[in-house]
């Protein structure tokens, strides 16, 4: 064989992608598909956190209370009004300062739960699917367990470098702005094209942190590394494999959508069409928005269903695309030198691979 021809046959192995879409999408299928445990742990990570207030009043507290607006109009803004003084005049300041602050600090209380929430349901799916990819089987308290003990790091990249990148986004808005609005006109062509600058520029870093994180938490949580080691080597992945993890990321929007998506538009389309059957023949409208009705029920339960499928797909889907570049762009093991005092280095001469 000709060095012309070991140095096509050594460029075509140098330039093999780390990842193909359609294998990484093969093998995720099985594995979601064999291991229903994970479709729990996907449907955790998409569950919202709804808080429901009950009161005390009955029908009749409300038929009751729905009196006393009955009658004339003048006389019901009246007692409004006079309800409200009463109650403005009635209680103290400092007990409305008390109950504003009592409402943030619920608010506050609310996010950073359903953040550590969020969290847990990030490392316990990415451990399964972990499990999984090896040959294992995805188990609750296993996972559970190893997504506490990884539950600071996980809450660190969750909180801080989107709240960092947010702050810097805020404020460089506004002094962009306020270069607009008060710089003199000469001034304010170059604010504007500074301000359209700016914005791809935060449509970029956005785009950076979100691939960077997709790494970190794989590191955090599979080799254990420290939050801001494993947001540095994310960042690096991120960096030499941009265009490929953009890629990867708009096909899985897509199929998102796809799923998510089309028995929405479905369900849309028959609440449509139960109100123009109605206009014309009454009958016929009331036994589609029946119809609408139970199948929102069963769309409710099965988007629910999808979304952990999903989920659990998404994250495979990008661990096998981890494991595929494991160790490539962010090396675990350094080299003792006491022990080789010159290491090699990989190069090619003459379409000859030295080690």
């Amino acid at each position: 064989m000709s060095s012309e021809e070991n140095k096509v046959e050594n460029k075509s192995v140098i330039e093999k992608p780390d990842w193909m879409i359609e294998e990484l999408y093969r093998k995720a299928w099985q594995i979601v598909k064999t291991n229903k445990m994970l479709w729990v742990f996907g449907a955790a990570i998409g569950a919202g956190t709804s808080f429901n207030f009950n009161s005390g009043f009955d029908k009749a507290d409300f038929e009751g209370f729905k009196k006393l607006f009955e009658g004339n109009p003048q006389q019901s803004q009246e007692l409004t009004h006079n309800i409200i003084s009463y109650l403005t005049s009635a209680v103290p300041s400092y007990l409305w300062i008390i109950l504003g602050l009592e409402f943030l600090f619920l608010v506050i209380f609310a996010i950073f739960v359903s953040l550590i929430y969020k969290s847990w349901a990030t490392g316990a799916l990415l451990e399964n699917v972990d499990r999984c990819i090896k040959g294992g089987k995805a188990a609750i308290s296993e996972a559970s367990e190893k997504a506490f003990k990884v539950l600071k790091p996980l809450l660190w990249l969750e909180i801080i470098p989107g709240l960092i990148l947010t702050l810097a986004s805020v404020i460089g808005l506004i002094i962009f702005a306020a270069g607009i609005a008060f710089a003199p006109n000469i001034l304010k062509a170059i604010f504007i094209l500074l301000l359209i600058g700016f914005v791809f520029f935060l449509i970029y870093a956005w785009i950076m942190l979100i691939a960077s994180l997709i790494w970190a938490t794989r590191r955090v949580v599979i080799e254990g590394k420290p939050a801001k080691e494993a947001l540095r080597s994310g960042y690096n992945i991120a960096k030499k494999k941009f265009w490929a993890i953009l890629l990867l990321g708009l096909v899985n929007n897509i199929l998102a959508v796809i799923v998510i998506g089309i028995p929405i538009v479905v369900l849309i389309g028959i609440i449509i069409g139960g109100i123009v059957a109605g206009l014309s023949v009454k009958a016929l409208g009331i036994a589609i928005f029946i119809i609408a009705g139970l199948l929102f029920f069963a769309l409710i339960i099965g988007l629910t269903v999808a979304d952990g499928i999903l989920n659990a797909f998404k994250t495979t889907v990008w661990s096998l695309a981890y494991n595929n570049i494991k160790g490539k762009y962010t090396p675990s093991l350094s080299i003792d030198k006491s022990i080789i005092p010159n290491p090699p280095s990989l190069r090619l001469r003459k379409g000859t691979a030295i080690l």
